[in-house]
C-alpha cells in the first residue's frame, strides 16, 4: 500500500529525517518515519512534509492500535524491500484491522505530504467530482501491474463515462479511497480497469451500496484478474 507515484515526481530533494523532529514520538512514529526514510518515493518529500505525514498518520490512529499498526507499516517496509507489493492480503489476519485503520488515514493525510499544513482538511485522491450524491469504497491494486484509467458506470448502462483517475495511476500495492459521483442510491454499478499495458478488465453489477473495499489480485497461472469485495 504506497502513497501516489505523484509525490515522487512533485519534489526533487531527499533528506534524513530525524526522530527528534517528530512531536508526537512514539512506536508508530517511529515505524513510519524509518518506513517514510527508505521508500524510494517518499523519501523523495521534503523532510518536514514527511515529518508532519507521520504525525497525522499518528493523530488519526487510537494509542490502543498504534502498536499494531507500527508493525503493519513494518511488514511494507521489508515487502518492499524484496520488491514485492504491499496490499491487504500481505498482513496476517491479526493485523487486518490495523491495516485498514491505516489505509483509512493515508487519504486524508496524503496532502500533508504535499506540503498543506497538518490541520488543513482535504478530500483523499483521486479527485473526483462531489455533486449531488456520491458513494466511497477503497481499493486495492495487488495484480502486479499499474492501473492507468478506471471506470465506474450504473449497470446496464451504454457507455462508461470519464475515466475517474484522469492524470493518476494506481500503482501496484497502493490502495485508494473511490469517490463515484452521483451513485449514492443507484447500488449496482460496473467496473472497469486499464493496466498500463493496455490490458482491462471488467466486473459487472458491483453493489457498491453494501461494499466498502475491494481488493484487485491476479493470478499468472490462470491468467485472471479477481476483484474481492468487503
Amino acid at each position: 500500500m504506497t502513497l501516489l507515484r505523484y509525490i515522487a515526481a512533485a519534489f526533487g530533494c531527499a533528506a534524513t529525517l530525524s526522530l527528534s523532529t517528530l512531536a508526537r514520538a512514539d512506536v508508530l512514529a517511529d515505524a513510519c518515519l524509518d518506513y517514510v526514510n527508505t521508500s524510494e518515493m517518499l523519501k523523495q518529500a521534503p523532510a518536514s512534509n514527511r515529518s508532519n505525514w507521520c504525525s497525522c498518520i499518528a493523530d488519526k490512529i487510537a494509542p490502543g492500535d498504534r502498536q499494531a499498526v507500527a508493525d503493519v507499516m513494518k511488514m511494507q517496509k521489508a515487502t518492499e524491500a524484496k520488491g514485492q507489493a504491499f496490499g491487504e492480503n500481505s498482513v496476517p489476519k491479526p493485523l487486518a484491522k490495523a491495516f485498514t485503520l491505516y489505509f483509512d488515514a493515508q487519504g486524508p493525510c496524503l496532502p500533508v505530504m504535499m506540503g498543506a499544513a497538518p490541520s488543513q482538511p482535504a478530500p483523499a485522491p483521486p479527485a473526483a467530482a462531489t455533486t449531488g450524491s456520491s458513494t466511497s469504497f477503497g481499493l486495492t491494486n495487488a495484480t502486479g501491474s499499474a492501473i492507468s484509467e478506471l471506470y465506474v458506470s450504473p449497470t446496464k448502462s451504454k457507455t462508461w463515462g470519464k475515466d475517474i483517475l484522469g492524470d493518476h495511476t494506481i500503482e501496484n500495492g497502493e490502495a485508494w479511497k473511490i469517490t463515484v459521483p452521483q451513485a449514492k442510491g443507484r447500488c449496482m454499478q460496473d467496473l472497469k480497469v486499464v493496466f498500463d499495458d493496455n490490458s482491462e478488465a471488467i466486473w459487472e453489477s458491483l453493489d457498491l451500496c453494501n461494499l466498502t473495499k475491494i481488493t484487485l489480485t491476479y493470478d499468472r497461472r490462470s491468467g485472471v484478474t479477481t476483484a474481492k469485495t468487503e
